[in-house]
């Protein structure tokens, strides 16, 4: 369970981190 969380925590860092970059490309 931890090791879940903990996995979803980094992918959402890192959509979180893509997403301005996205933005900025568009």
């Amino acid at each position: 369970m931890v090791n879940g969380l903990h996995l979803d925590s980094a992918f959402i860092q890192s959509a979180l981190q893509l997403m301005p970059l996205i933005h900025r490309s568009s």
